[in-house]
């Protein structure tokens, strides 16, 4: 437990270990299509730099 000027604010609880990783448990079921890597359009670009 941690406390600030006597009032808990923070209680630190163990974790649970993490599943054992499985390599390629997807491979098969997500596909990308060759279009997500064709240049975004600018309206897009002018978006994401916030113009």
């Amino acid at each position: 437990m941690i406390a600030r000027r006597g009032i808990p604010v923070v209680r630190m609880v163990g974790c649970q270990p993490l599943a054992k990783r499985q390599p390629d448990v997807l491979k098969g079921k997500v596909v990308i299509p060759d279009s997500f890597f064709d240049p975004l359009p600018d309206v897009e670009l002018d978006a994401w730099e916030g113009k």
